[in-house]
């Protein structure tokens, strides 16, 4: 199952370089059990928007549809963040530089 999907990449990405990429921060992402409070409350789509040098290491990771007064989505939003930072660098497409990439996380699935 897809559970973080890669869009608004500047330039052609490969059909077999997505799950590359994709497989680098889902072994990070770390789907905690929901608090009492969040179990049954659908959170949507995490959208992050990450900044990369030309080798793949992560700069900067913006929420990009965050309600920051939602306790349950910050706290997937975090987990997702965290995701993304562990897996830097990632090891990109040989030849190919993105300086910034949308990542879709789909947490509702993960906790189905």
């Amino acid at each position: 199952m897809m559970v973080l999907s890669l869009t608004g990449l500047p330039g052609p990405l490969r059909a077999d370089d997505d799950p590359d990429i994709r497989t680098q921060i889902e072994q990070n992402w770390n789907v905690a059990p929901r608090s009492e409070e969040c179990a049954d409350r659908k959170i949507g789509v995490i959208e992050l928007r990450i900044h990369l040098t030309p080798d793949g290491t992560i700069t900067k990771v913006e929420p990009l549809n965050l309600n920051p007064s939602d306790m349950c989505a910050s706290a997937a939003y975090e987990a997702a963040k965290r995701a993304v930072m562990l897996a830097s660098p990632l090891q990109l497409p040989p030849g190919k530089t993105y300086a910034t990439m949308t990542l879709r996380f789909y947490p509702d699935q993960v906790m189905q």
